[in-house]
C-alpha cells in the first residue's frame, strides 16, 4: 500500500519509523529517503542498529524557502540527486520504503509528480510511505492510506526548541 503522513502536527516521521520498526521485527528489509533533514535523528540511529536490514538515502541539501533562480538551481540538483536514489531504489531490494519530507519537495516544486510516480510501479508487492507538510492531489488520489497530523499545541510556540532524543 501507500500510505502518507502529513499535516502541521508531530510525529510524521516517527510514524513512519514506527512502521519501519514493525517491518523490521517480522524480517523485512527496509530502504528510507529522508529530505531537507539537517542531521541524523535519534530514529535514524536506533534503525541503524539493524544494519544491512536499513539502508538511509540522504538528499543532503536542506530548505531554507528558496526562491527564484536559486530555487531553479535547487530544484536542478535535487532533481540530479533523485534520479540517483530511484536508480538505487529500483536495484536493492526492499519491502518498505520511506520518502521521508518528500510532500515538501512535491509541494514546493523541487519535484514534480512525474519524477517521482514511477516509485508507484513497485505496489503492491511492496509497501511505501510519504511523509511531510502539505500533500498534493496526484498523491491524495494515489494513497491507499492518508494520515493527517494535527497540531492543536505544540511547545514551540512558546519558544521551547527541539529537544534531543524528543524532537529528533
Amino acid at each position: 500500500m501507500l500510505q502518507v503522513y502529513t499535516g502541521e502536527g508531530k510525529g510524521k516521521t516517527s510514524a513512519a519509523m514506527g512502521s519501519a520498526l514493525r517491518f523490521l521485527g517480522r524480517g523485512g528489509k527496509v530502504m528510507i529517503v529522508q529530505f531537507f533533514k539537517p542531521g541524523v535523528s535519534g530514529e535514524i540511529k536506533a534503525l541503524g542498529k539493524f544494519s544491512p536490514l536499513v539502508k538511509l538515502l540522504r538528499i543532503r541539501i536542506l530548505h531554507p524557502f528558496f526562491s527564484g533562480d536559486r530555487k531553479e538551481s535547487v530544484r536542478t540538483q535535487i532533481k540530479k540527486e533523485w534520479k540517483k536514489i530511484l536508480s538505487q531504489i529500483e536495484k536493492e531490494e526492499w519491502g518498505m520504503l520511506i520518502l521521508d519530507e518528500i510532500n515538501i519537495a512535491l509541494k514546493d516544486g523541487f519535484l514534480k509528480w512525474e519524477e517521482v510516480k514511477p516509485i508507484l510501479n513497485f505496489l503492491p508487492e511492496r509497501e511505501i510511505i510519504f511523509t511531510g507538510r502539505g500533500m498534493i492531489s496526484e498523491l491524495e488520489k494515489a494513497a491507499n492510506l492518508i494520515t493527517e497530523m494535527v497540531k492543536i499545541k505544540h511547545p514551540y510556540d512558546n519558544g521551547v526548541s527541539a529537544r534531543e532524543g524528543i524532537e529528533y
